[in-house]
């Protein structure tokens, strides 16, 4: 999974194209929509579906939903980190459609639920 240091290189790197440095920049500018996609990123920025991912895959090795995906749980995290304890308002700032799909998706990346994580950051 990309970080956001990652991210941030992939989109000073002179070796990803301008079609992957526009998709990351649009994922960034747009983590708390929970229509963010492939199919409205490449309407957004006028590109096939096909075209994006293939691309995308092939420059990060990874899919643009599992990259949707981190950023949305590295923002939630961000969240947590600041303070906000809510998972419903954690889950909708972060841009996911319900609190069931965040905690799904959020366990799936981190290995360990939203709560889980909250209590871990308590404890330091």
């Amino acid at each position: 999974m990309l970080s956001y240091t990652q991210l941030i290189a992939l989109l000073n790197g002179q070796k990803h194209s301008l079609i992957t440095k526009s998709v990351l920049t649009y994922i960034e500018a747009n983590l708390s929509d929970s229509n963010l996609s492939l199919a409205t990123i490449s309407k957004a920025l006028g590109y096939e579906k096909e075209t994006l991912s293939k691309r995308i895959k092939r420059e990060t090795g990874q899919r643009v939903t599992e990259i949707i995906n981190q950023r949305k749980v590295d923002y939630a995290k961000l969240l947590m980190i600041k303070g906000l304890d809510d998972m419903a308002t954690i889950a909708q700032a972060s841009g996911f459609y319900d609190s069931s799909y965040f905690s799904k998706t959020f366990k799936k990346i981190m290995g360990c639920s939203p709560s889980q994580y909250l209590n871990t950051l308590r404890t330091k």
